[in-house]
C-alpha cells in the first residue's frame, strides 16, 4: 500500500526538483515588477527524474508544470501533470493543482490513476501481485483573520489487489485486497512567515483532523 500511495505523489511535481522550481517563480510576475497577474501570465517547466525503487524497479517519472499568480497578493499557484513507468511494467498518471486566489480563498486537488507490480512476502511465501487504484483528492481553505487559515478536505481512493499468475489470494491480504475508501478533514493553519513560497523566517503551525470509513465494509473505520 505504501508503494501504491508514494505513485500518487509525482503530481506533485513542484517538490521534485526545488532549483528549477525557483527558476520558473522567478519568471513569474510580482507586485514590485507592476506585471499583469492571472493564468496566461505564468512560467512552464518539464522536470524528467529517473528512479529506481527495489519494489517496482527503475524507471522513469516525467512531471510538467505550470506556476502562476492569480493576484499580487496571492501566493503562487501550479497546476501539474505526472507520470511514471517502470521496467517490470508499473505506471501510475496523476493530475493537480493548487490555485491560490487574493481574496483568501485557496483550492488544490489531486486525480491520480496507478497499476503497480510487485512482490508480496507472506510468511516465506512469495506472491506476484499487480495492485490498481484510482485516487481523489480535494481541498479548501480561507483565511477567516490575517495568518488564520482554516480548511475541509476529503480523499476518495479505489484499491484491489489481484495475484499476477491466478491462485488463491493468502488471507492476510483478502480484507484489504479490494477496498474503497473515503475520508474527509478539517484543518487549521497559523502562518507567521514573511513569504508564502520562500519563507526567510517567522513560524508556521498547522493541526488537522480526519475520519476515515469504508464504502465497501461499514465495520471499517479509522
Amino acid at each position: 500500500m505504501a508503494s501504491f500511495l508514494a505513485a500518487f505523489g509525482l503530481v506533485h511535481i513542484a517538490e521534485a526538483n526545488p532549483e528549477l522550481v525557483e527558476e520558473s517563480l522567478a519568471a513569474v510576475p510580482t507586485s514590485e515588477q507592476q506585471s499583469e497577474y492571472g493564468l496566461r501570465n505564468g512560467s512552464a517547466l518539464v522536470v524528467p527524474i529517473p528512479f529506481s525503487n527495489p519494489a517496482i524497479g527503475a524507471g522513469l517519472s516525467l512531471g510538467a508544470g505550470y506556476l502562476f499568480q492569480l493576484a499580487p497578493d496571492a501566493d503562487t499557484s501550479f497546476l501539474g501533470l505526472g507520470a511514471m513507468r517502470s521496467n517490470n511494467g508499473s505506471e501510475a498518471y496523476g493530475l493537480g493543482g493548487n490555485l491560490a486566489f487574493g481574496s483568501g480563498w485557496t483550492f488544490d486537488f489531486v486525480v491520480a490513476e496507478a497499476a503497480l507490480r510487485y512482490d508480496l512476502f507472506v510468511d516465506d511465501l512469495t506472491f506476484p501481485v499487480e495492485q490498481t487504484g484510482t485516487l481523489f483528492r480535494g481541498g479548501v481553505a480561507y483565511e477567516i483573520v490575517q495568518a488564520n487559515t482554516l480548511g475541509f478536505n476529503f480523499r476518495y481512493l479505489d484499491s484491489n489487489v489481484a495475484l499476477r499468475e491466478g491462485g488463491i489470494r493468502p488471507d492476510d491480504i483478502s480484507d484489504d485486497s479490494d477496498l474503497e475508501l473515503g475520508s474527509f478533514g478539517l484543518s487549521y493553519d497559523w502562518d507567521l512567515r514573511d513569504d508564502g513560497d520562500y519563507p526567510t523566517d517567522g513560524y508556521f503551525f498547522g493541526v488537522s483532523v480526519n475520519r476515515g470509513f469504508s464504502l465497501k465494509n461499514d465495520t471499517r473505520s479509522y
